[in-house]
């Protein structure tokens, strides 16, 4: 589920504004920039808001990982074409790209 911009806080549309992006914003995202608002720290950072951005635009998303603040980011998309797009993306914007793969496959249903 993706919320619009323009029923967001104030703070977050400063957000956006400061780092150049637009459009949809995911209801996670908010929460954890409103958080860091509150407590005063900043655990979205603006590259995790660049991935975010960048992910939304391949139908993905994209969240700050463990507590945020600005060490790494994860993104996640849904097919092979998404993934490449995102991918390149990612290395035009100057955002440093680790691929990382998991040894086994992903969630399966299985037949009991």
């Amino acid at each position: 589920m993706l919320c619009s911009c323009q029923s967001q806080p104030a703070g977050w549309k400063r957000l956006l504004q400061r780092s150049g992006q637009a459009g949809p914003v995911q209801p996670g995202q908010l929460a954890l920039i409103t958080l860091g608002e509150a407590a005063g720290c900043e655990i979205v950072t603006r590259p995790h808001t660049q991935l975010a951005a960048l992910a939304r635009r391949t139908g993905g998303a994209a969240k700050p990982s463990g507590a945020g603040g600005g060490d790494l980011g994860v993104a996640f998309t849904i097919g092979n074409d998404a993934t490449q797009k995102l991918r390149e993306d990612i290395r035009a914007s100057g955002l440093t790209l680790l691929s990382l793969g998991a040894p086994a496959p992903g969630l399966r249903l299985e037949n009991a």
